[in-house]
């Protein structure tokens, strides 16, 4: 060997050596930074299963933050750490035990899979992630076994004699690898419509057996709606092919296994199974709202809707969800209960769990039980290494095994929450109910049983009684962490908005010029119509003061039940011209004619239409000079200012929420959404344009002198042009959305009986709401049951149950989708 090579290889030596110094000088640091890390993807794992269940019931950015940084994080620090472990020379006898923790942290969160619908897409890179996780975990369980690798397949060596704990630990891993693969398939649930399809095909043969035999239906004990609860495995995993010549799949009840709701409904349960005091109505109310999320699944994937526009689709509605006299409180439960299963379904993992729950629960007990074993056996002695490859070897100390056993605490805690919430949620509510169903054997009524056992406790009378009473119980009563969604509406008015709300925060406004200036310059461009209009919508979300939301007042349900009742489902939906209708002539009375005002409902878009309206709602809202005198002079006719206050509390609650859907959720409207973002951006400008005030609500003097300065400029124009043409131009074609508005309501202002002016303004907002809820973007609607729910997805639930699934709908019922 010559000088040259010596001298490389001690340059080697050196470097080498420098970059083993920090190991070498202290590897205890190597070994404290992992087990941090391995501490807080446990509590990351506690972070989603404590809020996962909170996505569905708020829109808080906090909640939804937080809930994100735990999703997004949880794989990217769990590579790190397993990757440290490995490449690092540092050992420690109890790193095996920890890989064990972070796959347990990674693949054991029941109440989120997902954080968008797009994250269910890519179920085949976390598979493949996933499997190359165990099999880094199978290197790292080698410390722990002497360099043959036979020991792993065929443990009989000392090593397992005077080392237990790798017995627990290499099946725990096993285990965990089994739990972690139901996450895989929880995912491909959510992006697999054959279930959708099977249940496609089953309502079109339903919808023409129920035409050709004339089967008689009853809405009310649901006798003859044969709505599909359960479809046994193999039907679910297309182990059924289908045969010529139609090539759909046939599927009959009785002989494959299909339990339908017109079984359940006829069964007679137990008032306890529930522990509530609806008892089996409502049991039976849970397993119809399942059922329904079989048919809402459809449109998400793009099905058939066979039994649209049907008669018997519509008295299912109207006769029987409808028909209690409780102003649709119970429909719009029902519906409410489907949509929590639906977000189940897409966001986390219980439709997995749901068809395999004697595995789920197999698998908890065994998970609980090997932890349990590996926390007694670490009492007992910690784990030594027993590899002969060099390695730094850092000995294990009695805090690493405290903080260790501390995790797995957390951890046992976890998996005692998550089974609880399982066997107290809707799911295990289902499978009580079709266990008891099936005539079939005592194997599949076991875990029924186990349900119906542990409710027999009590579990949630007890938790409620006990924190009813307690300032934290009614403080987590008012986030409301209890109910199905966050049962709220946004409100957002034109009116509301300065110009200092829809300007961006000072700090977007500095980050917009910085990074302009560093990274785009020169592409004025990008600036104005990509960054600044992202700076600009985070700090709407974040900063600005003019949206608010309220809680769901059960007259706007009553008034939707009440419109809904009222229209005609066989023909196509109005945007307000029924109000019109149903209101002209009580408005004759008062020299007003409703027909002349029909033109803002016509020759324009929807979008276009609700800011005309809610202008006008907004202007007959503001008091007018000489309220006060009016209202001291009509104070004895109580009763018609009830009425005034019931609807005009509907006008305004469903005008302003019209107007936070179309900032916030155009996608849930009729048209392209993009457009309905410019023509409201475009309405916010000429608001704050023509508009006199700059930090205040504007008062009626002040619009009426806005109208008064329009027409008066309108004037001279025609003037001119009469001079010049010599023919009149009297049309107002040329005003602004604002300015239409505006007139509308100096118009509606005419009509001097205040209650029918609000009746007409609440009629309109009701037929409104229902005639844009009915959408194609079934994606959007499952997108927001993620961020708190809308109202609108609601309304639109149950029109397709209701067989409106377009507004321009007419009675034909093919091609539906």
């Amino acid at each position: 060997m010559d000088q040259g090579d010596q001298q490389w290889d001690g340059m080697n030596i050196t470097r080498a050596l420098e970059a083993l110094s920090p190991y070498i000088n202290n590897p205890r640091e190597t070994v404290i930074r992992i087990e941090v890390f391995v501490g807080v993807s446990t509590a990351l794992l506690f972070l989603q299963v404590t809020l996962g269940p909170c996505r569905r019931r708020s829109s808080n950015f906090l909640i939804q933050g937080a809930l994100w940084l735990a999703y997004t994080l949880s794989f990217p620090l769990s590579a790190y750490t397993i990757g440290q472990m490995l490449s690092s020379p540092v050992k420690n006898g109890l790193y095996p035990l920890w890989v064990a923790l972070i796959l347990w942290a990674v693949g054991c969160s029941n109440s989120m899979t997902a954080y968008g619908l797009d994250d269910n897409k890519l179920w085949r890179r976390y598979l493949f992630v996933l499997l190359q996780y165990f099999f880094y975990a199978g290197i790292i369980f080698r410390l722990l076994v002497p360099t043959r690798y036979e020991f792993l397949l065929f443990p009989k060596g000392p090593i397992f004699e005077t080392q237990p704990i790798a017995w627990s630990i290499d099946i725990l891993i096993s285990v965990l690898l089994f739990t972690s693969l139901v996450r895989a398939m929880a995912n491909w649930i959510a992006t697999d419509s054959y279930h959708s399809q099977v249940v496609a095909d089953y309502m079109r043969d339903q919808v023409n057996h129920t035409a050709n035999h004339h089967v008689s239906v009853d809405p009310i004990t649901m006798e003859g709606y044969r709505y599909i609860v359960f479809l046994p495995s193999h039907l679910l995993c297309g182990f059924k092919v289908a045969k010529g010549p139609t090539y759909r799949n046939k599927l009959v009840p009785a002989d494959d296994g299909i339990i339908t709701i017109d079984a359940i409904w006829r069964e007679k349960f137990d008032d306890s199974w529930l522990n509530t005091d609806g008892g089996g109505s409502q049991l039976n109310d849970v397993c119809l709202s399942f059922a329904l999320s079989h048919l809402l699944k459809r449109r998400f994937f793009g099905m058939e809707c066979a039994e649209a526009a049907h008669d018997e689709t519509r008295k299912f509605v109207l006769e029987g969800l409808l028909s209690h006299k409780d102003g649709g409180a119970r429909a719009f439960r029902i519906i409410e209960v489907e949509l929590g299963f639906l977000y189940d379904f897409f966001f986390t993992k219980y439709a997995a769990l749901f068809h395999m729950e004697r595995s789920f629960i197999a698998m908890v007990l065994l998970r609980i039980i090997l932890l349990s074993i590996t926390v007694a056996v670490l009492l007992g002695g910690s784990p030594t290494i027993m590899t002969p490859k060099p390695v730094i070897e850092v000995g294990t100390r009695s805090v690493d095994v405290s903080i260790t056993i501390m995790i797995m605490g957390i951890l046992l805690l976890v998996e005692a929450l998550q089974i609880i919430l399982y066997l107290m949620s809707d799911w295990a509510t289902v499978s009580l109910a079709c266990g008891y169903t099936r005539r079939s054997g005592t194997c599949n009524k076991l875990i029924p049983f186990v349900i119906w056992f542990l409710r027999r406790f009590n579990l949630s009378r007890y938790w409620t009684s006990m924190i009813s009473n307690t300032k934290f119980g009614k403080f987590l009563y008012s986030l409301n962490l209890f109910g199905y969604w966050q049962n709220q509406m946004g409100q957002l008015s034109l009116f509301g908005l300065s110009k200092t709300e829809t300007r961006p925060s000072r700090i977007f406004v500095w980050l917009d010029d910085l990074f302009c200036q560093a990274f785009l310059l020169a592409n004025l461009t990008v600036q104005e119509y990509i960054l600044q209009p992202i700076f600009s919508k985070i700090s709407n979300i974040f900063f600005s003061s003019a949206k608010t939301s309220i809680g769901v007042p059960d007259l706007v349900k009553k008034e939707i039940v009440s419109c809904l009742q009222k229209t005609n489902i066989g023909g196509p939906l109005t945007n307000g011209q029924a109000a019109l209708r149903c209101n002209g002539e009580a408005a004759l009375q008062h020299h007003v004619v409703l027909e002349h005002i029909s033109c803002t409902l016509e020759n324009q878009s929807q979008t276009m239409t609700m800011l005309i309206w809610h202008i006008a709602t907004e202007y007959c809202d503001l008091p007018s000079p000489n309220e006060l005198e009016e209202h001291q002079s009509s104070a004895q006719e109580e009763e018609n200012a009830q009425i005034d206050k019931k609807y005009k509390q509907v006008a305004i609650i469903l005008s302003r929420y019209c107007i936070y859907l179309i900032a916030n959720v155009p996608a849930l409207l009729p048209g392209d959404s993009t457009d309905t973002l410019m023509v409201y951006r475009a309405v916010v400008n000429e608001v704050q344009r023509d508009g006199v005030w700059a930090s205040h609500k504007p008062c009626k003097a002040e619009l009426l002198n806005v109208i008064n300065n329009c027409d008066s400029r309108r004037r001279t124009k025609e003037e001119g042009n009469n001079i010049i043409e010599g023919s009149p131009n009297n049309n107002n074609e040329e005003d602004t959305i604002f300015m239409k508005g505006l007139k509308l309501g100096k118009k509606l202002e005419e009509i001097g009986d205040g209650a029918l002016r609000w009746k007409l303004m609440a009629d309109f907002w009701v037929e409104t709401i229902i005639y844009i809820a009915p959408s194609d973007d079934a994606t959007a609607h499952m997108e927001r049951l993620a961020q708190g729910g809308e109202f609108l997805t609601h309304v639109w639930a149950l029109l397709t149950h209701a067989g409106i699934v377009r507004h321009d709908q007419r009675r034909n019922p093919e091609d539906l989708v």
